[in-house]
């Protein structure tokens, strides 16, 4: 479709004849201002793209570390990944005596298996006795454990030990 015309009559109608109007002083210094201003932001949009630009760069750079450190995890020998901090029989001295933790690594898990114990405590978390073997009691208590595992955001390694707390001698499992 081919763009309109416009008559000249219509023009001669509202007094323009395609000339653009002669701007005043006023206006022409408005402009400048407005163009200067235009002209500052732009600048600082560029600005703004190359810093997330160069931010980008960093990030992948990262990413490739990142990339390498974990490759290098999956290369290293399979006994070193099935090692885990935890206590295990090696690591007390076999005699009479006290059982001391000869790696620093049990010292730290037992500190954060305490911490871990210490906030599920502060919770108040209700305990079962076993003595009502209804099944309705002990679905409530298992859904309340469940619930403040999940409010805590406790480790699934340390579900089980938290819960031994809190069930009765008599409790038959």
């Amino acid at each position: 479709m081919a763009p309109r015309r416009r008559s000249s009559s219509r023009s001669a109608r509202e007094g323009t004849s395609g000339v653009p109007e002669q701007v005043d002083a006023s206006e022409g210094a408005e402009l400048r201002d407005q163009l200067a201003t235009l002209i500052g932001v732009m600048r600082q949009q560029a600005d703004v793209v190359q810093r997330q630009q160069e931010a980008a760069m960093r990030q992948e750079e990262r990413m490739e570390r990142l990339q390498e450190t974990v490759d290098q995890l999956v290369g290293a020998p399979a006994a070193a990944r099935r090692e885990r901090p935890g206590v295990a029989a090696e690591m007390f001295p076999s005699g009479s005596g006290d059982p001391t933790p000869v790696s620093s690594e049990v010292a730290a898990e037992r500190e954060r298996a305490l911490a871990a114990l210490m906030a599920f405590k502060k919770f108040d978390p209700p305990t079962f006795d076993g003595e009502d073997p209804d099944p309705w009691i002990v679905e409530m208590w298992i859904d309340a454990m469940e619930t403040l595992f999940e409010d805590l955001y406790t480790l699934e390694r340390d579900k089980v030990n938290l819960v031994a707390h809190y069930l009765k001698q008599s409790t038959k499992v």
